[in-house]
């Protein structure tokens, strides 16, 4: 594996922040979902809600701004704008383009869309509200695997809105999909790989494993024994043919989920992964300005009353140094850059980066990590079990 830096340098600490803003809203709950989201009747967005966004912003700004802490001026600008969800796409783009207008600018917005019910003139329009990026949630392009998860589109439905992006002009096409799903017969997922890989202007792929989250309508079946995961051998097999054949594409495996091609990062994920700071807007949203922490309670009439009376509903914590070291392994570990020790050195101490690498040394023994001019870091080949060997290092 070639040694290249961050996108973001070597500090992995920008200065210009990045803008999260979170949708809670969807059609319907995927029974694996373990995002903060709320099924809405006709899959309409409570009128208020994006002026409840722009109100929590402008008393988010007013503390920062106290602080010295935030972009000045009226518009301020952001390293990235990320509208997630739930389903932020259910927003008609006049609205999003409002919304946008009273946050700020970024030259990278992304939103989150799921293929039903979208199509030309529908990405034609978020363009013009100022999105840049989009990101599909695909998850297969088999019907029968769609079922299997409960996903409301099939293989076709996907494809269009694909097209429909970009015979629009986004220029900037991610998709999702789902791998380890009990009952997925492996040249389905292949099959899937391979047409997703060829398709023009698709330039990222987010490959998620299928987790059985324990508040999830999937995660409680599982516990009731009415559904198995899928054993390791599986679960490798699967992550391997993932790795090897969006590789072969021309994607990079640069961090564990994230596949790109011609250095197509998802820059907003980069900010989160690399140490930047950002904010979250929005029931559920969490932000970070480099000590501090704090999340929005995942309660959405809560939410709406808390911002009407003029209150943040949110809870805080000041992070220890122990945190952030710990915080700076299990994030940076992610990606294919790793680590950069004398970084941590600048920033940690000599004594906490010379008993990580202490930590590390068997890891290295085994071919699953490696340190290479001056990074440690994981094979993106062995990022399936990188989990085991963060917690070994960050305990």
């Amino acid at each position: 594996m070639e040694a290249s830096v961050s996108p973001l340098g070597p500090s992995g600490h920008p200065s210009e922040w990045a803008l999260y803003v979170h949708f809670p809203f969807c059609r319907g709950k995927c029974p694996y979902c373990d995002f903060y989201s709320l099924p809405v009747r006709g899959g309409e967005v409570p009128p208020e809600y994006p002026e409840l966004i722009v109100q929590e912003f402008k008393h988010l700004r007013g503390e920062l701004d106290a602080r010295g802490d935030f972009p000045s001026g009226c518009s301020p600008r952001f390293r990235t704008i990320y509208l997630g969800g739930g389903t932020p796409s259910l927003l008609p783009p006049p609205a999003i383009g409002r919304l946008l207008s009273q946050l700020g600018q970024s030259n990278d917005v992304t939103l989150e869309c799921n293929p039903e019910g979208l199509d030309r003139a529908y990405f034609e329009g978020v363009r013009t509200a100022g999105v840049t990026r989009v990101s599909i949630g695909v998850q297969s392009l088999d019907d029968r695997v769609l079922r299997l998860l409960g996903r409301r589109h099939d293989g076709q439905r996907a494809l269009h809105a694909i097209e429909s992006a970009r015979s629009a002009g986004v220029g900037d096409i991610s998709v999702d999909l789902i791998y380890g799903i009990p009952g997925q017969p492996l040249q389905s997922l292949e099959e899937s790989l391979r047409r997703l890989s060829r398709l023009e202007g698709v330039d990222h792929i987010s490959a998620y494993h299928l987790t059985a989250e324990p508040n999830t309508a999937y995660g409680k079946r599982v516990a009731k024994g009415s559904v198995r995961e899928v054993d390791e051998e599986v679960s490798m097999r699967h992550f391997r043919l993932v790795h090897d054949l969006l590789e072969r594409a021309g994607f990079e495996h640069y961090e564990v989920s994230s596949f790109a091609r011609h250095g197509r990062y998802a820059r907003h994920n980069m900010a989160y992964w690399r140490g930047g700071k950002y904010l979250g807007l929005g029931p559920g949203a969490h932000s970070y300005d480099g000590g501090r922490r704090w999340w929005n309670a995942p309660d959405w009439p809560r939410y709406a009353k808390s911002i009407r009376s003029g209150l943040l509903p949110r809870e805080m914590e000041e992070l220890s140094d122990d945190n952030r070291l710990d915080e700076w392994i299990m994030t940076g570990l992610r990606t294919r850059w790793g680590l950069d020790l004398a970084r941590g050195v600048e920033v940690f101490g000599r004594q906490a980066i010379d008993e990580l690498r202490r930590r590390a040394s068997s890891w290295i023994d085994r071919g699953i990590a490696l340190e290479q001019e001056g990074y440690l870091k994981i094979h993106p080949r062995h990022f399936l079990i990188s989990d085991a060997l963060i917690l070994d290092l960050a305990g």
